[in-house]
Parts: C-alpha cells; sequence; structure tokens
C-alpha cells in the first residue's frame, strides 16, 4: 500500500480520531443476474460514471492496489482526489470494492461499495464510508463536504439500481 494511504478497516479505533461513519443501501434488483450486472459495473468503475463522477484513467477495470484520479462533476469538477484499491471481494452472492484515500486527497478515510444477493434473491447495494477532512480547505468546508459526499452516496444508489433495471 502507497505510504500515507488510510489501510485500517472498519471498527478499528477510527472514530475516536474525528472520522465520521455514513451507510446508506437500498434493494436493486433480484436473482444472480442482476447481481452479477451490478458487480461487473462496479468493477468496470461504471457506478461511479453513472454517478455522475469521472474516473481516470478512463475504461480501466478495478484491481487491487490500483491508484485512480476521480472528479467530482459540475460545478464542483476542479475537486479531484486519487484513490487507491485496497480490497476487493467477488464471490457467490457478494462483490465489493474497498478504496482509501491517497495523499492529498480532500477527504482522509475509506468508501466501500457492496453488491450483495441475499437468499430470499433480494439484491442490496450499499455504500460506507468512514472520513474525515483530508485538507485544511476541506475542514473549513466539512458541512458542504458532507452534503456532497451523502449525495454522491445516494447518486452510486441510483447507478445500482438503473444498471439492474437494464
Amino acid at each position: 500500500t502507497p505510504k500515507g494511504v488510510l489501510t485500517e478497516l472498519p471498527g478499528e479505533g477510527l472514530g475516536s480520531r474525528g472520522f465520521r461513519r455514513a451507510t446508506v443501501s437500498a434493494a436493486v434488483g433480484r436473482g444472480e443476474e442482476c447481481k452479477a450486472a451490478v458487480a461487473e459495473a462496479l468493477f468496470a468503475w461504471d457506478i461511479h460514471r453513472l454517478a455522475g463522477l469521472r474516473v481516470e484513467p478512463q475504461g480501466s477495470r478495478v484491481e487491487l492496489g490500483q491508484s485512480v484520479c476521480i472528479q467530482l462533476p459540475r460545478p464542483l469538477s476542479r475537486v479531484t482526489g486519487r484513490v487507491v484499491v485496497t480490497k476487493l471481494v467477488n464471490v457467490p452472492g457478494e462483490s465489493a470494492l474497498t478504496y482509501a484515500s491517497a495523499p492529498g486527497h480532500p477527504e482522509k478515510g475509506w468508501s466501500q461499495m457492496r453488491v450483495a444477493m441475499g437468499e430470499s434473491g433480494d439484491v442490496v447495494f450499499s455504500v460506507e464510508t468512514l472520513s474525515r477532512p483530508g485538507r485544511w480547505w476541506s475542514q473549513l468546508a466539512t458541512p458542504i463536504s458532507r452534503a456532497v459526499q451523502a449525495r454522491i452516496a445516494r447518486n452510486y444508489l441510483a447507478a445500482a439500481q438503473t444498471v439492474a433495471a437494464r
């Protein structure tokens, strides 16, 4: 893992250091085909793109240790952040992508997107984040940063629902 990348996993004492946890989830469909389609979109960075974000390099697939730059949509398109993929899961019933912010990112922390199919066949997409301001200006703009993060998380859910409905 590159120097400065947050590698601690959820629940390892980060809450005491000013980190804020946020989780959103929604049922997006039913069945293995739905789960597979959403997982494919997640691992192709399409969930991010459908949520309005730009991912560089374009056309890349998720790989463990990969470093990508994620850019916010307009009017915040000057805000970019590099992240490093720290964990991938792709097993029957569950697929997940976890990445951590790299040095210089506006926020310090990690995000995990997960698609899971329960025994009932329901497919649920979830987004969990743990973050705190990583730059002086993001510290000053904490309420705005949190609102932007919440909006992006909702956009991820909508993107997963779009993929599941195809």
